[in-house]
């Protein structure tokens, strides 16, 4: 991403959806702090006719492609299966992107318009190679989900894909410019490791 394009973004914001916690901070034009969220990476396609039984919920709910999905606790209060966050394709699954919505509409304003968003995320390297450009495919263009009844739109037009420790060790270097020689960065996630 060139930071001339991202100025004119209505949010810029760095997400990790892991296999454990989903943290996520953004930037938004004329704020000075970042907001920042986490929560754990807890989400499952929600059981036939939940709705119906359930009725309104507290709970965190996310709809895209007129699929319900329930993120946190509500997927053991629904008694939901949720999904395997250590499979190969996560983050190319519709439970990650579950996540990424959730993530985004606790960051973000409803709008009532497509909220212009640069996106920066990364990947476990053992599937950064086979997964970051469809990753960014995905990423990139509209969306449009609910979250809780709240209907959001987000117009990606810049995604950033890197590996996980590589993205930590990046981030790290612009707290501290004047990081010299050599540096490593060891990503201990939930389930996962990674070495930069």
């Amino acid at each position: 991403m060139h930071a001339t394009h991202i100025l004119n973004c209505d949010m810029q914001v760095a997400i990790d959806i892991g296999s454990g916690w989903t943290n996520a901070r953004a930037s938004f034009p004329g704020e000075k702090e970042p907001r920042e969220i986490l929560f754990a990476s807890r989400v499952a396609r929600a059981p036939d006719a939940w709705r119906e039984h359930f009725g309104a919920t507290q709970s965190r709910v996310v709809r895209f492609n007129e699929t319900d999905w329930l993120i946190g606790a509500a997927v053991r209060t629904f008694g939901a299966q949720p999904e395997d966050t250590l499979q190969d394709e996560w983050a190319l699954s519709d439970g990650w992107l579950a996540l990424f919505y959730s993530a985004l509409a606790d960051l973000a304003p409803v709008t009532g318009r497509p909220l212009r968003v640069a996106v920066a995320t990364g990947l476990p390297q053992a599937r950064y190679k086979a997964q970051e450009r469809a990753v960014v495919e995905r990423l990139l263009g509209e969306h449009r989900c609910e979250v809780n009844g709240s209907v959001y739109m987000f117009l990606v037009e810049q995604c950033f894909v890197a590996p996980q420790a590589t993205a930590a060790l990046l981030y790290q270097a612009k707290r501290d410019p004047g990081m010299e020689g050599d540096c490593g960065c060891i990503d201990i996630g939930t389930y996962t490791t990674g070495l930069a």
